[in-house]
């Protein structure tokens, strides 16, 4: 859409403002800028109606704009202070994901607006996200260090950890990059411009080019210089000059590359042993558990053998409730119900066929297990073993707040259910604490793995999961992978000790940018004196910068399980489960759901659906 160079500035300098668009380049908010349109709004007009689904986020060219909240206990709209006026932003929210707008906004005066569509926005970022993944894999593909190519020595998930670790940075014309004698610790690609390279060999050469030396070198876009960084801190050979008005390069230090892969001697070691497969997990080893628990292939379930019972749970598509065999009260299973007809009209099918296909794969003692699962004309049913002891997230509001020695329990549990599903290739992307439920015993399991996903790719981009569980990578649509459910560990730890989690606001855009820009409430909560340990590996977990996050460097889950705030806690036999549960509830027998909030059952007469036949592989 045609705008003037004032116009486009103008987008530029206000959208800047916004967290949305923190990681754009110049060049990316450009690109971006170009897809507004504009539209107009007379006085009195509504540009956005509470309850409507969001598709567009708005720049104010002029105008006044009110906005109008409503009022649950008045039963009506009042306006709030100020008013959005010239170079203001609004309805951020849609360019994540589509929700019913939570507020209404009306024109004031005539006002000129620029709308921005949020399916073109994701498009966009994904496009911007991928290309710059290609681009950095096929710069490296090119690196050698000394003899050693890194193609060679890196597997392909490992290149593409180390592409998505590279920093960008940029340097003006006639600054120094690297200097000869200086020791270096950065290893650069150039992305755009020239670099001249000088090199002092002989006295008299400090006489040239005000003390580099003579001109030894040209590089270009492709090149690369102070690789031998990677290998150890050693002075640098030559000097590398910027020669262009603006020099772009990839830049990653040997820290980062030793915390995220090891040392690169390593890597020359590793690569003489078999190679793995990319599915394998390479960040650590996996822990296979031999635990006797039946396939569930094996069993076979008929719904007229069973008695139908309590409602124990209430969501968007259907119920979960008790199911007793008849004349044997000591088999008992929690059956989800999801309406077809209510998947169908929310274009959810692949959802519930990715749900299954998880829970499939699954067998694990601190995993929900999948017994059954079939289908009617009118509802999909899953039958899963009963949790029957209630909630983490009753438990904990129950108990306000958890100890450290309370908290770490749950926690493990949660890093050695994810060690299981990442060594699957799976993410879970939904942990919060409704999400776990403790069984009679008190072991907690993970349940509901509906945005749980087989990775089939480096990254996904689908923005979901619980506002305040949302990793940085997940808000600014970057694209994310298994890094996400490490960041959620952190929160989940942070909410169990504190009682709230930790970037708490009352609406999901404060939230998220309180995520963005790191604001949390660390040791300002009453009652709560953190461990060093604890604050250190929430810290480690909650890295804005995926590649620096526990469980996702070197090691993998290792590194998680060594941190000193787990010091002296007994793993194995955590996966055993012989270590006592900090929770014991109560519960009388295999069918008592006490524990259990009763609700009301609103999807009991779901409508014939035969537009969608979902196949059973």
């Amino acid at each position: 859409f045609e705008k003037t160079e004032l116009q486009a500035q103008s987008i530029i300098q206000s959208i800047k403002r916004n967290i949305l668009f923190t990681n754009c380049n110049a060049d990316q908010l450009q690109e971006i800028v170009e897809i507004f349109e504009p539209i107009s709004f007379e006085q009195g007009q509504t540009i956005i109606q509470r309850g409507d689904q969001g598709r567009y986020f708005y720049v104010v060219e002029s105008g006044t704009l009110d906005l109008f909240l409503f009022s649950n206990e008045r039963q009506e709209e009042f306006k709030v202070a100020p008013a959005y006026t010239e170079g203001d932003c609004f309805g951020e929210l849609a360019l994540m994901y589509n929700q019913p707008r939570a507020a209404t906004i009306k024109a004031r005066t005539n006002s000129c607006l620029w709308q921005l569509e949020g399916s073109a926005y994701r498009a966009l970022k994904r496009r911007f996200n991928m290309e710059t993944a290609g681009q950095s894999l096929q710069l490296l593909s090119n690196v050698a260090v000394g003899s050693t190519k890194l193609n060679d020595v890196l597997s392909s998930s490992e290149l593409h950890q180390m592409a998505s670790a590279f920093e960008v940075v940029e340097f003006k014309y006639g600054d120094v990059i690297v200097r000869q004698g200086e020791s270096g610790d950065d290893f650069y690609i150039i992305q755009q411009g020239e670099v001249f390279v000088h090199k002092v060999e002989e006295e008299n050469d400090k006489s040239l080019n005000q003390g580099l030396g003579p001109k030894v070198g040209v590089l270009t876009n492709g090149n690369y210089f102070g690789e031998r960084a990677l290998l150890s801190e050693e002075t640098r050979a030559a000097t590398c000059v910027a020669n262009s008005e603006r020099v772009t390069c990839l830049s990653l230090d040997r820290e980062d590359f030793i915390l995220i892969l090891g040392t690169l001697e390593e890597k020359q070691k590793t690569a003489q042993q078999e190679q793995k497969t990319p599915d394998e997990n390479q960040n650590g080893d996996h822990h296979i558990i031999d635990i006797s628990m039946e396939s569930h292939n094996s069993e076979t379930f008929n719904l007229n053998d069973y008695t139908v019972g309590q409602t124990l749970g209430c969501g968007a598509f259907g119920t979960v409730k008790l199911v007793t065999r008849k004349g044997d009260k000591s088999q008992c299973f929690a059956m989800k119900s999801q309406s077809l007809a209510l998947i169908v009209e929310n274009s959810m099918q692949q959802h519930i066929v990715s749900e299954r296909r998880v829970l499939k794969k699954m067998n694990h003692p601190f995993i929900l297990k999948l017994h059954a699962s079939f289908k009617d004309n009118r509802y999909i049913y899953f039958i899963m073993e009963l949790l029957n002891g209630g909630e983490l997230f009753t438990h904990l509001k129950r108990h306000r707040k958890f100890t450290e020695a309370q908290a770490k329990f749950f926690s493990a549990s949660v890093v050695l259910a994810f060690e299981e599903m990442h060594g699957h290739n799976i993410i879970f992307r939904d942990l919060k604490p409704e999400n776990i439920v403790l069984d009679s015993q008190g072991y907690p399991k993970l349940v509901d793995f509906g945005l749980a996903k087989i990775m089939e790719n480096p990254k996904t981009f689908t923005i979901c999961g619980t506002p305040d569980y949302l990793a940085p990578e997940i808000i600014l649509n970057e694209g994310h992978d298994k890094a996400v459910d490490y960041w959620a560990i952190g929160v989940l730890t942070y909410e169990l000790v504190y009682g709230d989690p930790p970037f708490l606001a009352d609406d999901p855009m404060a939230i998220y940018e309180n995520i963005i820009t790191g604001r949390l409430s660390m040791f300002s909560t009453p009652g709560v004196t953190p461990s060093r340990p604890l604050t250190s590996v929430l810290k480690k977990l909650m890295k804005h910068n995926k590649n620096k996050r526990l469980g996702y460097i070197k090691g993998g889950v290792t590194s998680i399980i060594k941190h000193k705030w787990f010091n002296g806690f007994d793993w194995e036999s955590l996966r055993q489960r012989t270590l006592a549960p900090p929770i014991c509830p109560e519960v009388s027998g295999p069918d008592d759901v006490s524990n259990f909030t009763k609700c009301i059952d609103d999807h009991r007469n779901a409508p014939v659906c035969l537009e969608w036949d979902p196949d059973w592989d």
